[in-house]
């Protein structure tokens, strides 16, 4: 009889454990599925036009933009002085009209300039279609590009880091873009030097950039700015100076949101739901323990993240190495892959060092040499 008991109790215990198993294996391919209807929108967040050294004017850039280079999203950052309301910075003019014609004037920075911009914005947006969004590059020798602002610049009083962190702290509704970092040898914002008011208004860099340099030059900052704590996801842009807005290089900002409109792609970029590819249409989905690239997870030591990656390459290029990639760009695990699309779930446990949140990056490199890198997945431990 007591036999019976017990082998009872171990089937019974044996059929809950399967239970359990198979629920969650349901609710991760359920999540997987979620995760994959997202749309993913293609885009620019760092452009020119003659409102400060480029060509034509933003609704040229907008219109090329969207109808010839067939992005999702585009932004037009001219230069911060074309902005200044003090008047107190000149700068030598171009002709709109022309492809980047310098005049023999000398303009000077004005809020019309802003107004301009922000009207051509709305206008060429098309709901559901294509957003257009105006934003401004601030910047002597380190850039920053900002979003979601429409406060009068005063930008000359802000010619030093420390005085524009400051201006930036008074507008928590921004969204800000480290650019092009250490391009010539230029400083990193004091080393990246962290400030935690500012990690929900800074939320990208840039790790391509097809003007300033390739991504070798700028991914190795990415991971200097995580590893000094800062909460970035990596972002891909022309900078283009020149009328082939989203033409000259196939590089491409590739957002997760569930509409196309200014607020989600913002949202977006908050959540740092969102990859760099040098690839025009590369589809990169990252999960840990089914949350998504840009997420925060709380662990204890020793237990298991669950990751699954997925990469699609629709034109049929060859996506030829996956790495998993953490803290100080440390090579966690790797696979080979022969064809245009790669998927694989596996875990690992998790392992931390004090009580620092440790983040999985996916590097993605196509047989073109393409690269491509998503957002961290951060994991926090549990005391």
């Amino acid at each position: 009889m007591k036999g019976n008991f017990f082998r009872f109790n171990f089937y019974y215990v044996l059929s809950l454990l399967f239970l359990l198993v198979f629920a969650f294996e349901a609710e991760s391919e359920q999540r997987r599925n979620e995760v994959q209807e997202l749309n993913i929108y293609f885009g620019g967040l760092h452009s020119h036009t003659s409102i400060s050294d480029g060509e034509l004017m933003p609704e040229d850039a907008f219109r090329y933009a969207r109808d010839v280079a067939g992005v999702d999203f585009w932004a037009v950052t001219d230069h911060w002085y074309a902005f200044d309301t003090s008047g107190a910075i000149g700068f030598q003019a171009v002709d709109s009209k022309s492809n980047g014609q310098k005049t023999q004037g000398t303009k000077r920075g004005n809020s019309e300039n802003f107004r301009i911009l922000k009207e051509h914005a709305k206008k060429e947006s098309i709901p559901g279609k294509f957003v257009a969004i105006g934003g401004f590059e601030w910047g002597i020798t380190e850039h920053i590009n900002v979003f979601n602002t429409d406060t009068k610049l005063k930008l000359s009083e802000w010619m030093q880091l420390k005085s524009f962190y400051n201006w930036l702290r008074k507008n928590p509704d921004a969204v800000a873009m480290f650019n092009h970092p250490g391009e010539g040898g230029t400083p990193v914002w004091d080393d990246f030097k962290y400030y935690k008011d500012l990690d929900s208004i800074i939320n990208c860099i840039e790790v391509i950039n097809a003007t300033a340099g390739s991504y070798e030059d700028f991914v190795d900052f990415y991971f200097m700015a995580l590893d000094a704590g800062w909460h970035l996801g990596p972002a891909a842009s022309e900078d283009s100076h020149h009328s082939f807005w989203g033409t000259r290089c196939e590089c491409r900002t590739a957002i997760f949101a569930e509409e196309l409109s200014e607020e989600s792609i913002l949202n977006a970029l908050r959540n740092h739901n969102f990859y760099a590819t040098a690839d025009k249409n590369l589809r990169l989905y990252f999960l840990g323990n089914n949350n998504l690239m840009g997420s925060k997870i709380a662990l204890k030591r020793g237990e298991n993240i669950n990751f699954y990656i997925k990469v699609v390459e629709p034109d049929g290029e060859v996506v030829s190495r996956i790495a998993i990639l953490s803290n100080n760009k440390t090579l966690i695990k790797e696979f080979e892959n022969d064809k245009s699309q790669f998927e694989i779930i596996f875990s690992i446990p998790f392992e931390s060092v004090g009580e620092e949140a440790k983040y999985y990056i996916v590097e993605v490199s196509l047989q073109s040499s393409k690269k491509a890198i998503s957002s961290p997945i951060w994991i926090t431990p549990l005391n």
